[in-house]
């Protein structure tokens, strides 16, 4: 079995929100996670499509949440990169199917 290198799993505060629109015209959202830890990091993060949508309707600027993506760098001016993390999944997407053995009682992430 073949494991994905390029996964990133992060808990925080959204802190910031800006709607954008792909060349597509699907949603697309980037959105600053900030760590609860003690040096409280900052992380930009990015969500296309449905996805968009669904952190646009039910996570505010407020919420805690937990988020699974892939790390993207992406160049900037003068030779600097910026890392960013293309959110895959996030908050109650996380919970275990009832067919994948968790017989427990589902909490919202």
């Amino acid at each position: 079995m073949l494991f994905d290198t390029n996964k990133v799993v992060l808990t925080g505060r959204i802190d910031k929100i800006e709607t954008i629109k792909t060349k597509q015209q699907k949603t697309a959202l980037n959105l600053l996670l900030i760590s609860e830890n003690k040096y409280s990091d900052i992380n930009q993060c990015q969500a296309y499509g449905e996805l968009a949508d669904l952190i646009k309707e039910n996570y505010p600027v407020g919420t805690n949440i937990i988020v699974i993506g892939r790390l993207r760098s992406v160049g900037r001016e003068q030779g600097k990169l910026s890392n960013w993390v293309v959110i895959e999944k996030v908050g109650s997407e996380l919970m275990p199917k009832e067919n994948e053995g968790y017989s427990g009682e589902s909490e919202r992430l």
